[in-house]
């Protein structure tokens, strides 16, 4: 089957989800998720060691920045948990969600 593109279309400008075709933009955009999960964990492990506590609004703080950072990479809310999972910082995620008052809502495991 031949596709015909609308004129004026731009499907081809949204973003694939990680693991697409594995073109470099694929791969870029994992290694950047990768390296902002593990920065989150690390960010995590400091807000620990300082005893501060679960619920705390820097945890808000935390998860407000996450947003509008994956935003700024082309990564929906919806997208988060799986794209975590697959960089294998599904954990981290949890771990997040777990340490907010109020739950983030998108993380399906315990």
């Amino acid at each position: 089957m031949v596709s015909v593109r609308t004129p004026g279309c731009n499907l081809e400008l949204i973003p694939r989800a990680m693991g697409g075709d594995g073109s470099p933009t694929d791969r870029s955009l994992q290694r950047q998720l990768v390296g902002y999960f593990h920065r989150l964990e690390k960010a995590l492990d400091e807000y620990k060691r300082k005893g501060t506590p679960a619920g705390d609004p820097v945890y808000q703080k935390i998860y407000e920045q996450l947003m509008a950072d994956l935003a700024e990479s082309g990564v929906g809310q919806d997208q988060i948990e799986g794209l975590a999972t697959q960089c294998g910082h599904g954990s981290t995620l949890a771990r997040l969600e777990k340490l907010r008052k109020k739950a983030i809502g998108f993380f399906s495991g315990n």
